[in-house]
């Protein structure tokens, strides 16, 4: 006889969906941050090419960096926080 299928526990799909509110909230922060950056670093080199810009510049390309490894985090835990709500094992 098969195995019936684990039914979702309530608590936890809840607890996987507000899981899943805070990664949007994260993602819509890195994409702001990314932009923002992108955006400054635009506008910086075509002002000028001077030292401050340079020092500046290369701390906002780390703010894309950051931005990125963030998004890809948080996608990773998404992912899983989507098999929990769902019944998924592991």
């Amino acid at each position: 006889m098969p195995d019936p299928e684990p039914t979702p526990d309530p608590g936890r799909a809840d607890a996987a969906a507000a899981g899943i509110a805070l990664c949007q909230r994260l993602y819509r922060v890195a994409t702001a941050a990314i932009l923002v950056a992108f955006l400054l670093i635009i506008l910086l080199t075509t002002a000028s090419t001077g030292p401050f810009v340079l020092v500046v510049g290369k701390a906002l390309y780390y703010v894309i960096l950051l931005g990125a490894a963030t998004s890809l985090a948080t996608w990773l835990v998404r992912l899983r926080l989507e098999k929990a709500a769902a019944g998924s094992p592991g």
